[in-house]
């Protein structure tokens, strides 16, 4: 337990902000980009990069007839569909319909963290007003002087977060240690973590809203493994258990030091609430593993030999016939093997 108190809290050396320009360099506005690719530079044997420092900043440069054009929320996450993230040519993490996972963990970041993401395109002002005055919409409000001293900050800038694991925990990343090169690829592991579903109520509403998320008023849903009630589950999953179990995943925090997931978790910083959850921001999480400690790995159920798989089978309300979307997201834990300082293989 206190073995954490003897770790270093910090590395001296001296800090360099680089700036790569990424190729291609622009995307034309009627151009279809399946695959945006990221290569990190060969660094040095003793260059570092510092967690959360890593992001894929561009100028956003909108066209069209309407004047009072504007952009979803949280458009650094809304814009990627998917993520691949590979080393020597392996894919070591997937993740596909990366936006709707995102743009659903970022409802759960506090709201003051909130308030300081402008850059990512996370707008707290009223009205969004500070990303209309970024992007010169029609309907801006210049006179709220605040407003103005921020958007002029960014400008029209803003930027896509490179948050792998590897990126953005409590250690540097050294590349040099590794060998192979780190890339990110903006196109399922056995020790499962748990199981997400969110719902939308149609593509276009996403599109118009990157931050509503559909509650479908589910009254009970019973989790079988191989055929076999799930012990965590055994009396089925109830309204009330919902957000409970939502905040194991999310309360604390995405891709952050694990201590202060824990932290967050206890004192309740997050900025969804139980009558936002129950609203529009709600999702159902299957948490699988031994314990929720986000510092601990490779505490999810195993799954080898499954015949049956998992079933989950929802009791919901009937409510006025439409098109639903549910998207569902499979978590799982897994390690990177490296064999004198290169990639090996993936572990589950």
């Amino acid at each position: 337990m206190f073995n954490r108190y003897k770790r270093g809290d910090g590395i001296r050396g001296e800090r360099q902000r680089v700036n790569i320009s990424n190729i291609p360099t622009t995307i034309n506005e009627n151009e279809i980009l399946l695959i945006l690719r990221i290569k990190f530079p060969n660094l040095g044997e003793n260059d570092l990069i510092i967690p959360g420092t890593s992001r894929l900043a561009f100028n956003l440069i909108l066209s069209g007839t309407d004047e009072n054009r504007t952009i979803v929320q949280n458009i650094g996450r809304a814009l990627i569909s998917r993520i691949g993230i590979r080393i020597a040519g392996n894919e070591i993490f997937t993740l596909d319909n990366s936006d709707v996972f995102h743009c659903y963990s970022d409802c759960w970041l506090p709201k003051n963290e909130c308030a300081n993401l402008q850059y990512r395109g996370i707008d707290t002002s009223e009205g969004a007003n500070v990303t209309k005055i970024r992007l010169n919409a029609g309907d801006k409000d210049e006179t709220k002087v605040s407003d103005k001293n921020v958007a002029k900050a960014f400008s029209n800038r803003f930027y896509i977060p490179l948050d792998f694991e590897i990126l953005d925990t409590d250690y540097p990343y050294h590349q040099h240690a590794f060998r192979d090169v780190l890339e990110y690829e903006l196109t399922i592991i056995k020790s499962l973590k748990g199981i997400l579903l969110l719902f939308k109520e149609t593509e276009t509403d996403f599109a118009k809203d990157s931050e509503k998320f559909y509650n479908p008023k589910i009254k009970k849903v019973d989790v079988t493994i191989n055929g076999r009630t799930n012990q965590l589950f055994s009396s089925g999953l109830l309204p009330h258990h919902q957000m409970e179990e939502a905040r194991k995943m999310f309360a604390g925090g995405v891709r952050k030091n694990p201590l202060c997931n824990d932290v967050n978790k206890q004192l309740h910083n997050s900025d969804i609430t139980m009558d936002k959850f129950y609203n529009d921001r709600f999702c159902l999480w299957f948490d699988f593993r031994a314990y929720d400690k986000d510092h601990h790995h490779n505490t999810g159920r195993e799954l080898r030999n499954t015949v049956d798989g998992i079933s989950l089978q929802l009791t919901k309300e009937v409510e006025t016939a439409g098109k639903l979307i549910c998207y569902i997201f499979v978590v799982s834990h897994g390690e990177i093997e490296m064999r004198d300082n290169k990639y090996n293989a993936n572990v589950y």
